[in-house]
């Protein structure tokens, strides 16, 4: 140790009134302001690591949202915030890896996901309730297997939710995915998840060069590219919507994409308030 640290040291241990205090999981438990919550709520974000949306988007935006919308939940109501569960998956299984490379099939995605639960889950004994919050709609396939996983992981309940919930009164925009409002709600979290000079030169090119815009990011607007150009595989994406599918006529028809921040802090914002009344309604 220097001369210079030592002196400084002793100047200050010579004021020491008493050793420092050391704590232990009671005292630290006794000093949260909201404890039966936090021993007894716990929430995993989930999202999805890559896929394609648009080029002004980050590949993992859905992580990034369920993540932002679990945290802001979690610091709102005092439950515990366990973590980002790494997996994702969809409904069309196999078929969804052409634009998402790193989905699971259902049935290997539920393995994963459960093996990481049951691992997070053991370093919070006493959760009676977890809720998991997804930014990439395809986890919905957990949401037939709730009550079985309640059951493997040894809690009254597990909940699963979407972190993306639009409030009444906002301008009609485009839900689907890679359209209006995951590009609005990209802008609002910031330069990580939006490119906006990417963004203005994707929708000069749209104004020009749909066609072209949509082979070489078929993602845009609801699988537009997919939509209207795939090969056979790509009907189970057409069969979904009756007719046409909305946010493919919109965006075929206005050749523009919305990316507005005010909107996406309204949905943000609307969401987290949402959530969190629920589940403290449900605590």
């Amino acid at each position: 140790m220097s001369d210079e640290r030592e002196q400084f040291l002793a100047a200050w241990r010579a004021r020491s009134p008493g050793a420092p205090r050391e704590f232990d999981a009671a005292t630290l438990a006794a000093a949260d302001a909201r404890p039966a919550i936090r021993a007894a709520v716990a929430i995993v974000s989930m999202g999805n690591a890559a896929e394609a949306h648009s080029s002004a988007m980050a590949p993992d935006i859905d992580d990034r949202t369920g993540i932002h919308v679990s945290t802001r939940v979690a610091d709102a109501t005092g439950a515990r915030y366990l973590g980002h569960c790494p997996y994702a998956t969809d409904r069309l299984d196999g078929l969804a890896q052409v634009w998402s490379p790193v989905c699971l099939p259902v049935a290997e995605f539920l393995h994963r996901t459960g093996r990481f639960l049951r691992d997070t889950l053991a370093h919070a004994p006493g959760v009676q309730q977890l809720w998991l919050i997804s930014g990439h709609g395809g986890n919905g396939a957990i949401e037939p297997h709730l009550a079985a996983l309640a059951d493997e992981l040894g809690v009254a309940r597990v909940r699963y939710e979407l972190a993306l919930r639009v409030p009444p009164g906002l301008p009609e925009l485009s839900t689907q995915h890679a359209g209006d409002l995951e590009h609005s709600v990209a802008r609002a979290l910031g330069p990580g998840a939006f490119d906006l000079a990417r963004f203005d030169a994707l929708n000069q090119r749209l104004a020009v060069d749909l066609e072209g815009v949509l082979v070489d990011e078929p993602a845009l607007g609801g699988m537009a590219g997919y939509y209207l150009f795939g090969d056979a595989r790509f009907d189970r994406v057409r069969a979904r919507y009756p007719g046409v599918k909305p946010s493919v006529a919109q965006l075929v028809t206005r050749r523009a994409i919305v990316a507005d921040a005010a909107i996406g802090h309204a949905v943000l914002d609307h969401t987290v308030a949402a959530l969190a009344a629920e589940l403290l309604a449900a605590a």
